[in-house]
């Protein structure tokens, strides 16, 4: 008797240590699981990041190349696109000076502040600062100066401006 007692209690033990082995190895396993779970879930967020990224840069591509000519254009386009805005509104604009602010180490842009200047009608005048608020390439009206020259009706006007262009710092003066 003893010994069936020893057997049983053997076996009962046996089956214990069998039942937690098996637990363990299921908790091993949904462990397992969990974690190719996770990375498989970080895996995709990083996929569908990427591709919204890259269509993001497909879809603004035009954008940034418009963006990168306003600044491509070089010094000595810009003077003569100022002068004839002018002459486009009837009146002689001549440039007085520019001075560069040269670029530092990792700039990209430029700037150059041109001051131009005109003498003719108000309306004429006017017509021309319209004109140099709204250049095809990225720059500011920085200051206006007008100053009547003339005396009576038919008085005359001069119109100074300072403009900053900035311009891409790659691009020789």
């Amino acid at each position: 008797m003893r010994y069936r007692a020893s057997a049983a209690l053997a076996a009962l033990i046996l089956a214990w240590i069998v039942a937690a082995g098996a637990l363990y190895m299921l908790a091993q396993q949904r462990s397992a699981y969990a974690l190719a779970l996770a990375e498989s879930k970080r895996a995709e967020s990083s996929a569908s990041t990427v591709a919204r990224t890259e269509a993001l840069i497909r879809d603004t591509a035009r954008e940034r190349e418009a963006l990168e000519e306003l600044v491509r254009t070089d010094v000595l386009t810009a003077l003569e696109i100022i002068e004839e805005a002018g002459a486009s509104a009837g009146v002689a604009v001549s440039i007085g000076g520019a001075s560069v602010a040269e670029a530092g180490r990792g700039e990209l842009l430029r700037s150059i502040a041109v001051v131009a200047s005109a003498e003719g009608s108000f309306s004429a005048l006017m017509h021309t600062l319209s004109l140099f608020e709204t250049l095809p390439f990225l720059s500011a009206v920085e200051s206006v100066t007008l100053e009547r020259v003339g005396e009576g009706a038919a008085g005359r006007w001069r119109l100074s401006t300072r403009i900053r262009i900035f311009a891409d710092a790659s691009i020789p003066l």
